[in-house]
């Protein structure tokens, strides 16, 4: 398949919840790339260059250091090679067809520029500076 999206999942410490969400996207009915980074932790590391080796579609990044959410998720954008990119928490836990959902404010609306689940503060809005289907920030 063509996959459009890229998916990067971050992880520091939680390697037992992140191989659930990596499952559950794998297991989602989607076609994606992924990014995995191992933010300063060998057995994170060790098992994201395992899935890597059983699965073409993976990408690993190893930081020998704790660098942070940002730093390590700007550089995944600086890899990744689809249309999208989506960041993804190492504790999400995915349903079949979720990037379908993800995908339609985008395929809906020219202006729309970055969305997030329905949740709080993270609730897709049209009052952000005017322009309908954007996110203001997600938490």
């Amino acid at each position: 398949m063509n996959q459009t999206v890229t998916v990067s999942i971050l992880c520091y410490s939680q390697l037992d919840q992140a191989k659930r969400c990596i499952a559950s996207i794998m297991q989602g009915g989607e076609d994606v790339k992924f990014i995995l980074t191992s933010n300063g932790n060998p057995q994170v590391a060790r098992y994201f260059t395992e899935l890597a080796e059983r699965f073409a579609d993976i990408q690993v990044v190893i930081n020998e250091a704790n660098q942070g959410f940002w730093k390590p998720n700007n550089h995944a954008l600086s890899l990744c090679n689809t249309h999208w990119l989506c960041l993804c928490n190492d504790d999400v836990m995915v349903k079949r067809g979720w990037l379908t959902a993800m995908k339609k404010p985008f395929l809906n609306d020219s202006k729309a520029v970055f969305v997030a689940p329905d949740s709080g503060c993270t609730a897709l809005r049209n009052d952000f500076m005017g322009t309908r289907g954007t996110k203001e920030y997600c938490e």
